[in-house]
């Protein structure tokens, strides 16, 4: 029943169950449709790209429905190819699509989809979040579970697509350190300090000098 309405807009809403598609239904989403209790299989994420090429998962504010989000992003990794996305828009804490639009009306729920955020976004976050990256084997950590992720993509074009969007992510998060400093602190010898760097070659003719009278002395 939901068919045409996903064809004429160019996307579906998936929601978690019977009564958030009613709901939606009667708020004049009819472009909505649930899985009915399991998780969103493979198959009916491929049914939904022949019918969307960008479906939004609007799933329950709660730690089930952000798990749920999480499985069917991990899910959606190995099947993904040029031109089909995967939007997530998680409303508020506590709120389910039904309850949010019984509460607020329809728009409070347009707002919740105009947000949605991509599959490389959720994917992320999730990384990101999972402990604070105060040391470079966390770091590092970080940096080798979004690769894993990536070479989960079949699609050679858009895993490379995504191993480009994790690395910039990843590069503002933890850019690059300094030689000798922290990032963005101060070098070895000074420069960024505020105080006169001493030129290397002055460096070595000092070194030098000094290692001279060195040895005079002990001859």
């Amino acid at each position: 029943e939901a068919r045409d309405a996903i064809r004429e807009t160019g996307t579906a809403i998936v929601t978690e169950g019977y009564m958030d598609v009613i709901a939606l239904h009667t708020a004049g989403f009819k472009h909505a449709v649930a899985p009915l209790g399991t998780a969103l299989t493979e198959d009916q994420m491929g049914l939904l790209w022949r019918h969307a090429k960008e479906p939004i998962l609007c799933l329950d504010g709660d730690t089930a429905g952000r798990r749920a989000a999480e499985s069917a992003a991990d899910r959606a990794l190995p099947l993904l190819a040029p031109g089909q996305r995967r939007r997530f828009a998680p409303v508020p804490v506590g709120e389910d699509p039904d309850s949010l639009i019984q509460k607020s009306g329809a728009a409070a729920l347009s707002e919740v989809l105009a947000n949605a955020i991509s599959l490389d976004e959720l994917l992320w976050s999730r990384e990101r979040g999972r402990e604070q990256i105060l040391t470079p084997e966390r770091e590092a950590g970080l940096k080798r579970r979004l690769e894993d992720l990536a070479r989960e993509i079949k699609d050679e074009s858009v895993r490379e697509s995504y191993q480009r969007q994790f690395r910039a992510r990843f590069a503002a998060d933890f850019p690059p350190v300094q030689r000798g400093g922290g990032r963005g602190g101060k070098s070895w010898n000074g420069e960024g300090s505020g105080k006169a760097a001493v030129p290397r070659k002055a460096t070595r003719e000092l070194l030098n000098s000094a290692l001279a009278k060195g040895l005079n002395t002990s001859s």
